[in-house]
This record gives structure tokens, C-alpha cells and sequence, in this order.
């Protein structure tokens, strides 16, 4: 163990270091990132929850209904005419 403590070690151990703190504080940072973009990303589906609930509740049947007619013909479009009816 010794052999690691000389002073012909010294420049391992300056960049040893520095390279260990900056991994410990670029993990800190995308740890804080990570959080803020799960609470940001909740928040986002919420809303989203809120804004299907109302538009539910403020569309009329008919309409809804033609609303899914048009999103599978659009999907059919998408797919190809193989799995058309």
C-alpha cells in the first residue's frame, strides 16, 4: 500500500480525484434533472387528465364517435389498405 502513498504517485492521485468528483457531482446533477422531470412530467398528465375529462364531458356522442372514425381511417391510411375491411 505504500507504494501507491509515494510522491511519484502524485499525479495519479490529482486526476484520480478530480475525475471521482466530477463523476460524484455529474451523478448529483442528473439525479436533481431526473427528479424535476418526473415532477414536470406528472404535472403534464394531470392536465392532461383534467383536459380529456372536460372534453369529454363537453362533446357530444356523435361527435365523439366521428372523431374515432376519422382517427381509424387515418390509422388504416397509415397502415396500408391490408387491413382495411
Amino acid at each position: 500500500m505504500s507504494h501507491f502513498l509515494g510522491r511519484k504517485n502524485w499525479f495519479f492521485w490529482i486526476h484520480f480525484l478530480r475525475d471521482h468528483y466530477a463523476l460524484v457531482f455529474t451523478r448529483l446533477l442528473h439525479t436533481i434533472n431526473l427528479l424535476f422531470i418526473r415532477f414536470e412530467f406528472a404535472q403534464d398528465s394531470k392536465n392532461f387528465q383534467k383536459m380529456a375529462m372536460i372534453d369529454v364531458q363537453n362533446r357530444d356522442r356523435r361527435n365523439l364517435f366521428a372523431q374515432k372514425r376519422a382517427l381509424l381511417g387515418v390509422l388504416r391510411n397509415f397502415l396500408g389498405t391490408q387491413y382495411s375491411a
